[in-house]
């Protein structure tokens, strides 16, 4: 878990570890992480040109409710 004095604090470590970690060649491939994330970023589609609200999702009671109705599955269930 990261230590931060701050958000500004974090963000900036966040980035900063995000950097370090372009340079690095996964297991099984040839190019490094920040060649193939610009292969990919080809493929992204655009942000909303819209802005909207974000609300603050709780992971562990979502898992929950959704154990118990789908089985504990991976399968996303609707």
């Amino acid at each position: 878990m990261p230590v931060a004095s701050d958000l500004q604090a974090l963000n900036r470590k966040l980035l900063e570890d995000c950097r370090a970690d372009e340079g690095r060649i996964m297991s099984g491939q040839t190019e490094c992480v920040g060649t193939r994330l610009l292969t990919e970023k080809e493929h992204l589609l655009a942000l909303a040109a819209e802005p909207f609200d974000l609300a603050e999702v709780s992971f562990r009671a979502s898992t929950r409710q959704d154990a118990r109705r789908c089985g504990l599955t991976s399968i996303p269930c609707r």
